[in-house]
């Protein structure tokens, strides 16, 4: 089930993580920051939704509005995790990942929007498949 995972869904978290990588880097990383988080959010709502249907034989089969809403509630725990962690290492190493409350806010919002997006689209192309 975890090579399953990984070879279906991982891929996409770990693509916005390469492309945070080399974006914090750059000179760009402020006027991509939106996107960046947009991406995150996708990315790892896509990623929770394959988990929750891969791991089906174990938690059982949701209806599929239950396993989106699952998906967007364990994503948006994600982005608030993700916050925690650069506001910890603001505090404990001094860096200046967090410039200031709104840019935080921001940041969650357009994680949230990401993944709203990302769940959308799979349930819409999903629809399509079935009907």
């Amino acid at each position: 089930m975890l090579l399953q995972l990984l070879r279906q869904a991982a891929w996409a978290p770990a693509c916005v993580l390469v492309l945070h990588y080399f974006m914090v880097r750059s000179q760009y990383r402020t006027a991509f920051d939106a996107v960046h988080h947009f991406l995150g959010g996708a990315a790892i709502a896509f990623f929770l939704l394959q988990a929750i249907l891969i791991a089906s034989p174990i938690i059982g089969r949701l209806r599929p509005v239950a396993s989106y809403l699952f998906a967007f509630a364990l994503a948006c725990v994600a982005a608030v995790f993700w916050e925690i962690a650069e506001f910890a290492f603001d505090q404990l190493l001094r860096t200046q990942i967090q410039t200031s409350l709104p840019e935080t806010m921001a940041d969650l919002i357009f994680g949230v929007v990401g993944a709203v997006t990302a769940l959308g689209l799979i349930a819409v192309f999903r629809s399509g498949d079935q009907g």
